[in-house]
């Protein structure tokens, strides 16, 4: 099964809890399904972590902070690997643009979470202690 198979076993599942690591360079999710009375845990858990950006809803609806349906969990949408296409992110600070230029990441990882989107750089991904190589 290819990298894409194992992540698209993920979508729709719930994210209980978030864990991100600047020393360790990781982000660690756990993952809950229910299914006919039964719940599921999985672990997704990316390592050598070199960049991350999120975005939080819409440009339109990016600072509505208004209280949403009380939930203890957030909502795997979707999950893409990108191998070749992998989404050129740069920042450019006006001020500091003599260094800020100097940051620039390809994300291989794609994560929609309801309507906000994660994007990670990352050489390792591994999925219930399966280890991936994504580069």
């Amino acid at each position: 099964m290819g990298i894409q198979d194992e992540f698209n076993t993920l979508w729709g599942m719930t994210i209980s809890d978030i864990e991100t690591s600047l020393q360790k360079d990781t982000l660690t999710f756990k993952l809950q399904s229910f299914s006919q009375g039964h719940m599921s845990e999985r672990k997704l858990k990316f390592m050598d972590v070199s960049a991350f950006y999120y975005v939080k809803d819409s440009l339109s609806h990016r600072f509505d902070f208004y209280e949403r349906e009380k939930a203890n969990y957030l909502e795997l949408t979707t999950l893409y690997f990108q191998r070749d296409n992998a989404a050129s992110l740069s920042i450019l600070l006006p001020k500091e643009e003599e260094w800020s230029e100097n940051y620039p990441s390809k994300a291989n990882v794609v994560m929609e979470i309801w309507s906000s989107v994660l994007l990670i750089e990352a050489r390792v991904v591994s999925l219930d202690n399966q280890v991936i190589n994504l580069k």
